[in-house]
């Protein structure tokens, strides 16, 4: 089977990573959200009696509001600028904390609007993105997942660190047939390392 997420190590040069790690762990303002994937009382896969069903959320870009942090969103700039993102939809931050075990959640879609979606990790954990089909991608520091922003995911909890951290960003890249990776496209991707 063909992968259709493409996965790249040491992304940005180490100053750049360095800096966009620091900001999030020590300066960024993080907001308490009381669900992971739902928030509705009213949906029945909403975990009221799960004690671990919570992160902290930086929002840093809403399509329809703009950018809604300016120093996050130029913290951001070295990212957007090697993912060739012309148009966004979001950019979020994610901080799950340690569990006793890896929690998964639940499989969701964040946009299916022709779009790509990217995971930056900002830190190396035992936390991964999981994917319906299977595919796997760890927690490591300075690295991206890439894929198209209609396939099924969820993220994971960590029980090997204080925290697994990462970026989320949707966006469309400059190309016509955006949300499908093509290999023509995922070779661009490689050759960019």
């Amino acid at each position: 089977m063909a992968s259709d997420i493409v996965v790249l190590d040491n992304v940005l040069p180490t100053k750049e990573f360095d800096q966009i790690a620091y900001y999030f762990k020590y300066k960024a303002e993080w907001l308490y959200g009381d669900a992971v994937t739902v928030d509705d009382p009213n949906d029945p896969r909403f975990r009221k009696d799960d004690l671990t069903d919570f992160q902290f959320v930086k929002l840093i870009f809403f399509q329809g509001a703009g950018v809604m942090d300016q120093e996050s969103m130029q913290v951001m700039k070295p990212l957007l600028k090697f993912l060739k993102a012309i148009v966004l939809a979001r950019i979020k931050a994610n901080l799950n904390t340690w569990t006793p075990e890896v929690v998964e959640r639940d499989f969701h879609i964040d946009y299916d609007y022709g779009n790509m979606t990217a995971i930056y990790y900002l830190n190396t954990c035992n936390g991964y993105t999981l994917f319906k089909d299977g595919q796997k991608c760890e927690s490591v520091a300075n690295r991206i997942c890439i894929f198209p922003g209609g396939k099924w995911h969820t993220g994971t909890t960590t029980s090997d660190s204080k925290h697994r951290m990462v970026i989320n960003i949707n966006y469309w890249p400059h190309r016509p047939n955006s949300g499908v990776l093509t290999e023509e496209m995922k070779q661009e991707i490689l050759d960019r390392t």
